[in-house]
Parts: C-alpha cells; sequence; structure tokens
C-alpha cells in the first residue's frame, strides 16, 4: 500500500510513527517531510501523480486551499476535509455564525469589515475583547489587548497598515472568557464520528506560562479535570457541530479539533481546527491503541468507523525549542542525541540535513513524548531524556503537566 503524508513537523511524524507502527511494510512518502523522518521525500506534482491509496493532510493551509479536494480529484482516498468545510478554521467569522445557527455554547462575536466598524463594534463590549484576525495567520491572528488604546491600535494596525495582509482584511471581536483550555479531537466522516481524547496545551513560552505565545510548548493527555460533566457537554457540542455538518453538506472526512474553554457556566467553544493539533498530536498518538491507518482509511472513505482505543498510560510532551524561539531564532546547529529510555518517542519538527549533518530548521525543533502510568512518572521520565538532546542554544520549559500532578 503506498501512503502519502502531506507536512514537514512533529505532528505530522507522529502520525507517520502510528501507521508505520501497525504496518512498517508499506510504502510512506512525505511532502515535504524532513529527514528525522526517515522517509521518501516528494514534491507536490510527483505526490498528484502517485496514485496513493491513502492521502494524510496534516497542516491547516493546505486544507483551507482546497488540497484535499484536487487529490479527490485525482481519485484518491484524503483524509481531511475539503476547501468549503476547511472554512471552519479558515475563516474565524464563518466558523462563528456556524456556531450560533447551531446553538453551540460560544462567546459572543461581532465582525468587522474596516477600521470604522470595528471601532464601532469595540464599543459592544462592556470588557476588552479579543481581537482575531478572520483568516489563517499562522498563530499570529489573535490579539489579548490589555486597554482601550492598545486595542484601537491593534485594529489600525490590522486594517490600515495591512500587518496580517488579505488574513486581517476582516476581524472577529469577541468577547473574552475565563478559565482553562481544553482541547477534544474527533474523527468524522458521512457515516458519524468517534471520539478520539483530549489534551491540554501548554501556549506560553515561559513557565508559569509567562511571555509570548507561540505554537505551543509541550502538551498532557488525558486532563484530569475533564470531568463527566465536562464529557457529556462536549458530546452535545459535537453532536450539535455534525448535524450542523449534515445540513450544510460539508465534505468532512478527517479529524476536528474542538477547543474549549471550561467556564463558569461550562465549556465554551473558542474555535474550531480542521486538522490535528501540533503538539496534541504527539500525545495523542503515543496514547492510541488502535490502528490508525484503518481509521484514516475508513474515515476518507466514508466507512463506518472503527472503535477507538486508548491506552491507560498517560502521556507528556516537551518540546525542545531553538534559541530565540518564538523571534528571531539560532539556526544551522548541529545536532546529536543519547540513547533514549523506553516508552521514549522523538518527534522530528524543525530540523533538515546539511552537508549530511542533522541541523535545526525551526522553532520547534523536536517533540519529546513520554509514557508513564501517572504523571509524576511520566513527566520525570520525559525531562530526563530532554537532557539527551544536544544542540547548541536548545531550551525548553520546565513545567510542563505540572498542574496534572
Amino acid at each position: 500500500m503506498k501512503i502519502l503524508l502531506i507536512g514537514s513537523g512533529a505532528r505530522e511524524h507522529a502520525l507517520l510513527y502510528a501507521m508505520q507502527k501497525e504496518h512498517p511494510d508499506y510504502d510512506y512518502y512525505a511532502v515535504p517531510g524532513n529527514p528525522g523522518m526517515g522517509i521518501a521525500s516528494v514534491s507536490l506534482e510527483e505526490a498528484l501523480e502517485m496514485d496513493a491509496d491513502l492521502v494524510v493532510i496534516g497542516p491547516e493551509t493546505p486544507l483551507v486551499e482546497g488540497l484535499a479536494d484536487r487529490f479527490r480529484a485525482k481519485g484518491m482516498a484524503v483524509f481531511g476535509p475539503g476547501a468549503e468545510a476547511a472554512k471552519l478554521e479558515g475563516s474565524k467569522i464563518f466558523s462563528k455564525f456556524f456556531m450560533e445557527r447551531y446553538g453551540i455554547p460560544t462567546a459572543k462575536g461581532i465582525e468587522a469589515v474596516d477600521y470604522q466598524s470595528s471601532l464601532k463594534a469595540l464599543e459592544e463590549f462592556s470588557h476588552l475583547p479579543v481581537i482575531k484576525a478572520n483568516g489563517l495567520a499562522a498563530g499570529k491572528g489573535v490579539f489579548l489587548p490589555e486597554n482601550d488604546m492598545e486595542a484601537k491600535d491593534i485594529l489600525k494596525a490590522l486594517f490600515l497598515d495591512k500587518l496580517l495582509g488579505e488574513s486581517g482584511s476582516k476581524v472577529l471581536l469577541e468577547e473574552r472568557l475565563q478559565g482553562p483550555e481544553l482541547s477534544f479531537f474527533y474523527f468524522v466522516n458521512k457515516t458519524g464520528y468517534r471520539y478520539l481524547g483530549c489534551a491540554r496545551d501548554h501556549k506560553r513560552a515561559y513557565d508559569d506560562d509567562l511571555g509570548p505565545n507561540t505554537g505551543g510548548m509541550g502538551t498532557f493527555s488525558p486532563v484530569p479535570d475533564c470531568t463527566e460533566e465536562d464529557y457529556e457537554q462536549i458530546d452535545e457540542i459535537m453532536k450539535k457541530t455534525y448535524q450542523g455538518m449534515l445540513e450544510e453538506v460539508m465534505d468532512y472526512r478527517g479529524i476536528i479539533f474542538i477547543g474549549c474553554m471550561k467556564t463558569q457556566e461550562g465549556l465554551k467553544v473558542l474555535e474550531y481546527n480542521v486538522r490535528f493539533g501540533d503538539p496534541e498530536t504527539q500525545v495523542l498518538m503515543a496514547r492510541l491503541d488502535s490502528d490508525f491507518l484503518e481509521l484514516a482509511l475508513a474515515t476518507a472513505n466514508n466507512q463506518p468507523l472503527p472503535e477507538v482505543e486508548l491506552k491507560d498510560e498517560v502521556a507528556v510532551c516537551v518540546i525542545l525549542a531553538s534559541k530565540g524561539y518564538p523571534g528571531d531564532l539560532l539556526l544551522g546547529q548541529s545536532i546529536q542525541t543519547e540513547e533514549f529510555d523506553e516508552d521514549v518517542l522523538l518527534f522530528s519538527g524543525g530540523t533538515r540535513l546539511e552537508k549530511g549533518i542533522l541541523v535545526n530548521s525551526g522553532g520547534r525543533v523536536f517533540s519529546l513524548v513520554a509514557l508513564g502510568d501517572t504523571f509524576e512518572e511520566a513527566r520525570e521520565k520525559a525531562y530526563r531524556n530532554a537532557k539527551r538532546v544536544h544542540f547548541n542554544g536548545v531550551w525548553y520549559r520546565k513545567d510542563i503537566a505540572k498542574s496534572a500532578l
């Protein structure tokens, strides 16, 4: 069987691991992949002519741009929604209106299409809102102003200074919610959906949730403070989401990632992501006790979805980052690793080969995942093994999953 993986990060490496674990003898290809994956890299043009048995699309941008539709037009089975369905992530405004149409609990939101309407919308909030660029912005489109002047400066930068280009040409102003975040994941196709699991990410760069937002500095699964009531609420949210997908005839074949905040009024949806999260995927694939390839094929072919089984063990993921991340990066540093303990996985993200030597090429270089019977055991194992990865400038948060103890 020929499997094609779109993407180059640790998320895609984790998906590859999950497929190879059960099916090591299949032929795997990546566009573009990274050297840590150890599989052949092909161009997109080559991939479109490959006649793969399954295409798994990792990142959001190609999904929003319709890559799943292009592969399906070639007759290939694709794990990933079509462009119309991908608007659930590609447009914050579309997503907000979708939630409101189907009675999905979420924060109050107001659309603004120009600078003047954004200032008027700002006056509609008794407390400072969250400001979200409508389109994809590589994780840089959400702003949390601390005062009225800062809010107006952000709106000016988006609308008048074109800070994020087309992505910021429309803006969603949203009520600011309070509480811990929870991420829930479901396999979805026209036959139904299956719950995969939950995780919690650490977005801030530094310990104690300080510093700038990042793509994620670590994560853990499951989430101990997720209660039976939370599970009942997310089940109801997913039921309504799925009903909306059916009513709007969305070609949704893939994973949906529902980002929620646990407020005093219960779970409220912050956002939909139409793909696996990074680094949430890394802990979910480490815990998955089902055949991921079987699940992905059934999803892509609109066949009934198999049961999803997870290991009883917990998983902790620590991101090993380049010096300067998320700002100016120290790149091109040679990487050495020592042997890791059992139940420890190292997923490659920002790496490349330079004259045959593995070097760091991005901000988040590796995702190191440890499994354990308890969070205490998994954390201790993760941090002990993190010290076995060496390159100039490597650093990581020291408090990942501390809240789970």
